[in-house]
């Protein structure tokens, strides 16, 4: 609940358009922007690249888009008060300060976050489509790909609806991922368990499973909503400050997926890749 959702959040009364008191919660700039969401866990901003930093949230005017509070019952109203943004800021010392400040002059200092890139796409029933990304990235980490019932199937106050419910996993027959001439995995993925352990591995929940199990079931995945095409192109472990493929004409990335369903499907397919931010002094340059 202190991050704005979850089992433990206020209820509300069946039919109600509002709560009873005024909702607080707390909500991470990690979850907002994968600027603050470094490669390295950590990693401080360079003071070049912070300082003048300007940040902008903009709330939908549709309050029935903005927040849903259960199936079928629409918020008609809503306001936010006492809003306070709170930043860690971290003083060094002297001698600290004055060997980042030679290293900011001479090569520049790095900060590295994860950016998104997403194409739309359709599939129609018991049908393959192969889609490319039309991007180009120095460093590609990641593809995923999630999958909804078109907006024919649902009902006509698409509002109501959950907009982050993908379908079942028993509605993706097959996929494979390449790029260039890698394939991932190297054979098309068919298996349920392999659909799942597929989709764990790239983000790498499978090599915390032991001491940190995420809330993704079997069950969860497989009739709950939560199914997701996923695959990881780092080429390194975790804890590597760059690792990832480049994308570019003459190595594209793809996605090779069969519709199981008999209806059609909308997706969204999703590339994750670095951004690098290297800051001499008061002068910032960009890559991607």
């Amino acid at each position: 609940m202190a991050k704005g959702y979850g089992a433990t959040g206020p209820s509300v009364a069946a039919g109600s358009s509002g709560f009873a008191s005024a909702v607080e919660c707390v909500i991470p700039m990690r979850f907002l922007s994968g600027f603050f969401r470094p490669k390295i866990a950590g990693m401080l901003i360079p003071a070049g690249l912070a300082s003048g930093l300007r940040i902008e949230i903009q709330l939908v005017d549709n309050p029935a888009v903005a927040l849903i509070q259960a199936e079928g019952v629409l918020v008609t109203n809503f306001g936010v008060t006492d809003a306070v943004m709170l930043l860690e800021c971290t003083e060094l010392n002297d001698p600290t300060q004055g060997a980042l400040m030679a290293e900011s002059s001479s090569s520049g200092l790095e900060y590295t976050f994860p950016s998104y890139y997403s194409t739309q796409l359709t599939v129609g029933a018991t049908s393959n489509i192969t889609t490319q990304v039309n991007k180009a990235v120095s460093l590609a980490t990641r593809m995923f790909l999630a999958c909804q019932a078109p907006i024919a199937a649902e009902p006509v106050d698409e509002i109501a609806v959950d907009s982050y419910k993908s379908v079942n996993a028993g509605d993706y027959a097959d996929y494979q991922f390449r790029v260039g001439s890698y394939y991932f995995p190297n054979q098309v993925v068919t298996k349920r368990t392999e659909k799942l352990a597929h989709t764990q591995a790239a983000w790498m929940s499978l090599s915390e499973i032991d001491y940190a199990p995420n809330q993704v079931t079997f069950d969860a995945f497989f009739t709950g909503g939560k199914a997701l095409v996923a695959t990881s192109l780092e080429t390194a472990g975790v804890g590597v400050n760059l690792s990832g493929l480049p994308l570019n004409n003459s190595s594209t990335g793809e996605i090779r997926f069969k519709n199981g369903s008999a209806n059609e499907l909308r997706g969204v397919l999703f590339l994750e890749f670095m951004t690098v931010a290297s800051t001499s002094l008061n002068r910032t340059v960009i890559k991607i």
